[in-house]
């Protein structure tokens, strides 16, 4: 019996954290970790689902969680907060 690890999901360097952008602008979010397949989780706000790489405009401040699998099927998650900043006029 072979028991595999779960691969380490991080995103922006981080397991968990929060990334800042200004009303109106985009916050680029990244994972880092070492899975093979990513779908992040909620899509309000997302460029796009199923990959490493995401841009994330959401109108409010939102939580994203990303799940990561490795070539076993084993997954492992991480989340960041993007914290919607008011512009200054």
């Amino acid at each position: 019996v072979t028991v595999n690890a779960s691969p380490v999901v991080t995103v922006n360097g981080a397991t968990a954290g929060t990334v800042h952008r200004c009303s109106g602008g985009n916050a680029i979010l990244l994972e880092e970790g070492g899975a093979q397949q990513y779908w992040w989780t909620p899509e309000i706000g997302l460029s796009y689902l199923g990959g490493p790489f995401v841009e994330a405009s959401p109108a409010a401040t939102t939580t994203y969680t990303v799940t990561g699998y490795d070539a076993n099927g084993c997954s492992g998650t991480a989340t960041v907060r993007v914290k919607v900043d008011i512009s200054p006029s």
